[in-house]
């Protein structure tokens, strides 16, 4: 897995993917107050029921996290849950092996971009494409996530 670089401070903790404004809702460990991100990555590493860690940041959200805040969770499921409000960034466990699988997966397959030119014969059914999901893509790995970042006046046309 290639993991999106972001702009949280994430040295030392490879086996995590940084969610900016993710967190899970009702499945809190412990929370711990004053902790950097890679001390609250070695916590979850050390508790066998962690999926990951809320971690708190400064959103201005009206939510009760402060920066330094870690909450181990024991899901990864981060669906209706608004970190902005609550200002916290979900970093995922990501868990590797080094068993390869048994059986290769299918190559995703290539789909066409539809025509305004009807076909003069029925098509076959349609192809299954994956969904956009939040893991990381291997095609944006020369970019760097910069959450509320923009850049005034430099457009390109």
């Amino acid at each position: 897995i290639t993991k999106m670089p972001s702009n949280a401070p994430t040295s030392g903790i490879a086996n995590y993917v940084h969610m900016a404004k993710g967190c899970v809702n009702g499945k809190n460990i412990k929370l711990y107050k004053n902790k950097s991100v890679k001390e609250c990555a070695i916590i979850c590493d050390n508790t066998p029921s962690c999926k990951g860690f809320e971690y708190g940041v400064s959103y201005g959200g009206r939510g009760r996290y402060v920066p330094g805040d870690c909450q181990p969770q024991s899901s990864s499921d981060t669906r209706n849950c608004n970190g902005g409000y609550h200002n916290l960034d979900f970093y995922k466990q990501v868990v590797t092996t080094n068993t390869p699988t048994t059986d290769p997966t299918n190559a995703p397959t290539m789909t066409k971009m539809p025509t305004n030119i009807p076909t003069s014969s029925p098509t076959n059914a349609p192809t299954i494409t994956k969904m956009p999901s939040n893991a990381p893509t291997s095609g944006i790995a020369n970019y760097v996530h910069m959450a509320k970042g923009c850049v005034n006046g430099k457009n390109i046309k």
